[in-house]
C-alpha cells in the first residue's frame, strides 16, 4: 500500500517535533549554569564561574585589607548562610550570586610606658572577637605589673602571655611598673647596678660562742676595713645577666653561676666580688655593726628579712621584696647564697686589716642562705664552701666597687 504524500509529510513533521523536544530537554539538563561571587570591596581572582547543574565547587578565596572575612551569603547585607572559603557548594540553579560579608579588623595598641618591646608588638590587628596573646615588655630595674586600661589607674587586662579576647576597636593597654631599683638618698648607680655606700670602719667579725648553730671556724675577731666601698643593693638579677628566663623571673636573683663566671661579670662592670670581710661588714650594717648584734642581716626575725625554706615556696623570689638591713641593702639573708672573693681559711682570732683570705686554696667562700635552707643555716656568720667551677641552683652573687 502506497503512503499518501500528505500523510508522509505529517509523520515526518511529528518525528522532527519529537526530536526537537528531546534535544531541547537534553540542552536544559546539561546546559551550563553561572554562579557569580560578589566580593563587595574585596579582591578575588574570578567573579563568574561556569559549571554544570549539580556540580560541586569550592567557595573561592577573597581578601580585603583591614577587614576579616565573615562568609559568602545569599544577600548583600543580610547574613543568611556565612559559608566559608573552601566550603563545598552544590550548584542547584542558574544565575546564583553569593556576596562576601566583611568585618573591620580591630586594632589594639600597647604603650610600654618607657619599657622596651618589639616595634611590631606595639600595635596588633585582629579580627573582631579574635584573641591575642599579650606581648612581652621589659624595663631595666623594674617589675612588670601587667597591662592596664589606664596609664596610672590600675585596671588589669592581663599579664605577658595571657590570652585576651578583643571585643572592641581602638583599645590601648598601658604597662605598669614597680621599681626594683628603689634608690634611697645616698645610693648610686654604677654601670647599671644600684649600689649602697659603705663607709670604712672596724667591726667584730664572726659569731659569739653561745650562738645556736655556730661553726668551729667562726671565732670572733676585730677587723678593720680601710677603704670605703659600694655594694650592690640587690643580688645580681637574671635581667642584669641577660638570662633567657620567663618574664616573671627576670628580676629574681641569677643562680646556677660559677665563681669564675660571677667574678668575670663583676670585673666587666669595673667591680669585684666582695671579700668575706666586706660582705659581713655590709650585712651587719657597716660602722653600726657592733651597736646591735643580730643573727640575720636586718634583724632577728628571719621571715621579715629573708626568703628561706619556710616561706619561699621552693624557689627564688623577686629581689628586694623583704625588709632591708640597716644600710638599705636587700636579700643579704636568704633568697640566694652569695659568692665571695676569698679562698677558704680558718681565722686565728687575731685582729686583721683588710683581710682577703689565703693566697690560694681549693674552696671558695660563700655567704648567706637560700630559698631551700633551714633557718639554722641563715646566720650572717655562717661560712659555707664551694668549688670555683661548681654551680648550684640557689647560688648567686653581688658586686662591690672600691670608692677611690
Amino acid at each position: 500500500m502506497k503512503s499518501s504524500p500528505v500523510i508522509y509529510a505529517i509523520v515526518c513533521a511529528l518525528m522532527l517535533f519529537a526530536l526537537g523536544c528531546d534535544f531541547m530537554e537534553s540542552t536544559t539538563v546539561i546546559g551550563d549554569f553561572k554562579i557569580t561571587f560578589e566580593p563587595q570591596g574585596g579582591d578575588i581572582g574570578t567573579k563568574d564561574t561556569i559549571v554544570k547543574r549539580g556540580d560541586t565547587i569550592d567557595l573561592p578565596f577573597t581578601s580585603r585589607e583591614g577587614y576579616s572575612f565573615d562568609g559568602w551569603n545569599n544577600h548583600p547585607t543580610i547574613e543568611d548562610s556565612a559559608r566559608q572559603i573552601g566550603d563545598m557548594y552544590i550548584v542547584s540553579r542558574n544565575g546564583i550570586t553569593l556576596y562576601a560579608h566583611w568585618t573591620g579588623d580591630f586594632t589594639v595598641k600597647f604603650d610600654p610606658r618607657r619599657g622596651d618591646m618589639r616595634s611590631e608588638d606595639r600595635s596588633i590587628t585582629v579580627a573582631r572577637r579574635g584573641a591575642i596573646t599579650l606581648p612581652e615588655v621589659n624595663r631595666l630595674g623594674f617589675w612588670f605589673e601587667g597591662w592596664h586600661s589606664h596609664p596610672v589607674d590600675r585596671d588589669l587586662y592581663g599579664e605577658t602571655g595571657d590570652e585576651y579576647d578583643v571585643m572592641e576597636d581602638g583599645i590601648t593597654m598601658y604597662a605598669h611598673w614597680k621599681s626594683i631599683l628603689h634608690m634611697d638618698e645616698g645610693d648610686s648607680v654604677i654601670n647599671g647596678i644600684v649600689c649602697v655606700f659603705v663607709e670604712a670602719g672596724t667591726f667584730t667579725m664572726g659569731s659569739p660562742k653561745d650562738e645556736k648553730g655556730r661553726g668551729f671556724d667562726e671565732d670572733q675577731r676585730t677587723v678593720t676595713l680601710t677603704e670605703n666601698f659600694w655594694i650592690s643593693k640587690y643580688p645580681i638579677t637574671n635581667r642584669q645577666l641577660g638570662r633567657d628566663v620567663p618574664q616573671n623571673e627576670l628580676d629574681h636573683p641569677a643562680v646556677n653561676i660559677t665563681w669564675e663566671s660571677a667574678n668575670s661579670f663583676a670585673q666587666s662592670k669595673g667591680g669585684l666580688l666582695p671579700t668575706e670581710a666586706q660582705w659581713e661588714f655590709a650585712a651587719r650594717g657597716g660602722k653600726e655593726a657592733d651597736r646591735e648584734y643580730t643573727v640575720y642581716s636586718g634583724g632577728n626575725i628571719l621571715a621579715d628579712v629573708g626568703w628561706y625554706l619556710g616561706n619561699s615556696d621552693g624557689g627564688t623570689q623577686k629581689a628586694g621584696a623583704k625588709l632591708p638591713n640597716k644600710l638599705g641593702i636587700y636579700d643579704m639573708t636568704g633568697n640566694v647564697k652569695e659568692l665571695c672573693r676569698d679562698w677558704y681559711g680558718i681565722p686565728t682570732g687575731e685582729p686583721l686589716q683588710d683581710p682577703k683570705g689565703p693566697e690560694s686554696g681549693i674552696w671558695r667562700i660563700y655567704r648567706s642562705c637560700s630559698f631551700e635552707d633551714e633557718a639554722a643555716d641563715c646566720r650572717v656568720a655562717d661560712r659555707p664552701l664551694i668549688l670555683p667551677n661548681a654551680m648550684r641552683r640557689d647560688m648567686g652573687f653581688r658586686v662591690v666597687f672600691i670608692d677611690h
